[in-house]
């Protein structure tokens, strides 16, 4: 069997809804500050990113993971279709796709190299303090796989992991952003943006979260925490028009400020991204220090920046 050397962590399916020709994308690159337009099969890949080292899959296949989610994506691609033809026609979804799209936002949020890098160095952080103490009785604690893609096999195929993820955004309100605005959202090499708006750091859980992901250049999926956003319990699973401009940039900086590398467009409306990564250069470094410690006396918190 012939090997897959381009491996997405953001499915072509996706990127094509922000695509004029269904073919190519423009991006916008933090490393490189350069704006260009791409072949989607060129952009949110790495060679062979999830393939295994065979100390792990022994006689089995190492592009396990990217077998697994060339079937999802049959699956899914079909899906986003049949929502974005109901949003269309009837300005709501049925709730029923709940439960399938739930699945899918889970599995993106797991699947990129930006939560890699960020799951990377918190296994580092935390090894790094314990061993602070271990070394205090002369022993010492090992990292665990040196490989990360055995570390990111291992929370892509954890099911409790991934429940856990899925039953939060069921427990939230689902309302569709209609962009009426002459800025197009952007996406991202890691769209599915989790910000909480009163606090720093912010999990599917947490208090006034948005788990956003946008569907294409027109309309944004905003899953809300129930509790902070209850003015939007009525809005649930129906399309909501959006005239606020500062809205959308608000939306489009958090793709920018969460992208691991790249951001994409329909169009090469970038300014803001250049304004973004102007005002915050070192959110345009891939290798930035993710992970903050601190400690209140014998109780150590570990939280994303």
């Amino acid at each position: 069997m012939q090997k897959t050397k381009r491996q997405h962590y953001v499915p072509q399916f996706y990127l094509r809804k922000f695509s004029e020709d269904g073919n190519s994308i423009f991006v916008f690159d933090k490393v490189r500050r350069a704006i260009f337009n791409s072949s989607i099969i060129n952009v949110a890949q790495e060679r062979y990113f999830f393939d295994l080292p065979e100390e792990v899959t022994g006689d089995e296949d190492p592009q396990i993971v990217e077998q697994v989610f060339a079937e999802l994506e049959t699956t899914y691609a079909s899906l986003l279709d049949k929502l974005l033809q109901a949003l269309v026609r009837k300005r709501r979804f049925n709730p029923k796709y709940k439960i399938q799209l739930a699945f899918f936002i889970s599995i993106q949020f797991l699947r990129t190299r930006e939560y890699r890098q960020n799951q990377a160095q918190l296994r580092k952080a935390i090894v790094d303090v314990i061993n602070q103490e271990f070394a205090k009785e002369g022993m010492w604690l090992e990292y665990g796989y040196k490989d990360e893609a055995v570390n990111h096999f291992i929370s892509l195929f954890n099911p409790k992991l991934v429940e856990a993820l899925t039953e939060v955004l069921l427990k939230h309100i689902w309302v569709i952003w209609n962009n009426k605005t002459e800025h197009p959202f952007y996406t991202s090499d890691n769209p599915v943006v989790v910000a909480s708006r009163i606090q720093k750091s912010a999990g599917f859980a947490s208090p006034g979260v948005e788990i956003l992901l946008p569907l294409n250049s027109k309309l944004l999926l905003s899953i809300c925490e129930k509790n902070y956003f209850s003015n939007l319990s009525s809005s649930d699973c129906k399309v909501r028009n959006l005239y606020d401009d500062a809205q959308v940039k608000y939306y489009n900086r958090l793709q920018v400020i969460n992208a691991f590398r790249q951001v994409y467009c329909s169009s090469q409306h970038f300014s803001l991204a250049e304004e973004v990564c102007e005002q915050t250069p070192n959110l345009c470094d891939p290798n930035r220090q993710r992970v903050e410690v601190e400690q209140y006396g014998d109780i150590i918190k570990f939280s994303f920046k």
